[in-house]
C-alpha cells in the first residue's frame, strides 16, 4: 500500500493539502470528477487505491494551525510554534522509507521555506514522486527553486489557473510538468457549509457598526528576502483608511460605508511591528489589529472583506460574503 506524505509550512499550501486529504475521504461523484487531474498526475494508482492509502501529515509554521482546525489526529509537527522548521537534512531524510512506496505531496511554499525544499531534494534522490499543488498564480517560476535556489521541477505541478502556466512559460521553462487542476480548497468550500465562531465581540464591534475586514499579506517580508512583489500591503491599508475617512473603501470607488470599524487581519507570517503606527492613529473610526478566529470565522463575522486577490477574499466570495477587490496594488 502506498503512503501519501502531505507536507507544508504556509497556510495557503496547507489549505490545498487539507482539502485533498478531506476529498480523499469522500465518496461522491462531484468529488471524484474534481480529483481526476490529481489521480492522472500520479502514474500507476487508481482513485480507490489513493483513498485506501496510508496518509502522513507533516506540518510546521502557520500550517500547524490549519491541520489542527481540520481535527486531524496524530500529524507530525516540526518545531512547534516556530515560523520555520529547524531541522537538518539528515532529519528530513528519515521521513522517507526505502522499503515503502511513498508519494510526496506539498504546496508551493514561498521562497524562504527551506524545509519543504529539502524534502523535494531528498525525495528526488530516492526516486519518490513529487506532486506540488499551487494555491495561487503569483511568482510560480520564482518558487520552483531548491534549497540552493537552483531550478527544481516536480514530477507534476497542479496549477489552479492558466496564469500559473503562463508564468512558467515566461521564465523559459518547459511546461510539460504543469497541469491545470481545480483549486481544491475553493472546491471544498463550495461543498461545505460554513460553520464559524462570531468574532464581533472579540473585535468590540457594536451592532450598528459596519465591520470592514482588511486582509493583509506578506509583501514587505518577501521583498526583504529578495523576492519581487507587485504590491505593498501597508500602502494599501493606508489608502483604505484614508478612503474610509470619506465614507468609501476606495476614493470614488466601491460601496459607501457608514460608521465603519476596520479590522486589520495580519497574515500568519507577517511582522506585526510594521503595524505599530496604528497605535497612534487618531481618526473618526476605530481600527483593530486582530488575528482572532480562523479565516472562515473572520470572513463570516465581517460585513465587507477588502484587499487584493488572495485565498481569503476568494473564500469570502465562495461563501457569498460582500467582497471588494482593491483596484490598485499600493505601488506607484
Amino acid at each position: 500500500m502506498v503512503e501519501l506524505v502531505f507536507a507544508s509550512r504556509d497556510p495557503g499550501s496547507a489549505n490545498m493539502l487539507a482539502a485533498l486529504f478531506w476529498m480523499l475521504g469522500q465518496n461522491e461523484d462531484m468529488v471524484d470528477i474534481a480529483l481526476e487531474r490529481f489521480v492522472r498526475a500520479i502514474d500507476g494508482y487508481s482513485l480507490e487505491e489513493l483513498r485506501q492509502s496510508n496518509k502522513r501529515v507533516i506540518a510546521w509554521g502557520a500550517a500547524e494551525q490549519v491541520w489542527r482546525r481540520e481535527g486531524v489526529e496524530g500529524f507530525d509537527i516540526f518545531s512547534a510554534g516556530a515560523l520555520e522548521a529547524h531541522i537538518t537534512r539528515e532529519q528530513v531524510s528519515k521521513i522517507f522509507d526505502q522499503h515503502r512506496k511513498q508519494i510526496l505531496i506539498t504546496g508551493l511554499d514561498d521562497v524562504d521555506a527551506i524545509t519543504v525544499r529539502l524534502m523535494w531534494e531528498e525525495a528526488r534522490a530516492r526516486g519518490i514522486p513529487i506532486i506540488i499543488l499551487a494555491d495561487n498564480d503569483k511568482n510560480i517560476a520564482a518558487r520552483l527553486r531548491d534549497s540552493k535556489t537552483n531550478i527544481f521541477l516536480p514530477d507534476k505541478l497542479l496549477a489552479p489557473s492558466p496564469a500559473c502556466i503562463e508564468d512558467i512559460q515566461r521564465s523559459g521553462l518547459d511546461i510539460g510538468f504543469a497541469e491545470l487542476c481545480t483549486n481544491l480548497h475553493l472546491f471544498r468550500m463550495k461543498l461545505s457549509p460554513a460553520s464559524f465562531v462570531d468574532c464581533r465581540n472579540n473585535w468590540g464591534a457594536a451592532s450598528d457598526e459596519t465591520v470592514v475586514l482588511f486582509v493583509s499579506l506578506v509583501g514587505r517580508e518577501m521583498v526583504g528576502l529578495g523576492r519581487p512583489v507587485l504590491f505593498d500591503e501597508v500602502v494599501l491599508l493606508e489608502n483604505v483608511i484614508a478612503s474610509l475617512e470619506h465614507g468609501r473603501l476606495e476614493e470614488d470607488l466601491g460601496p459607501k460605508v457608514s460608521k465603519p470599524r476596520l479590522i486589520v487581519r495580519p497574515h500568519p507570517r507577517e511582522d506585526l511591528a510594521k503595524f505599530d503606527w496604528l497605535n497612534q492613529y487618531q481618526g473618526s473610526f476605530p481600527i483593530v489589529l486582530s488575528g482572532a478566529g480562523s479565516p472562515t470565522d473572520a470572513i463570516m463575522s465581517a460585513d465587507i472583506i477588502v484587499g487584493i486577490q488572495c485565498a481569503m477574499l476568494e473564500e469570502a466570495q465562495v461563501r457569498g460574503q460582500s467582497v471588494h477587490f482593491l483596484s490598485t496594488n499600493g505601488i506607484t
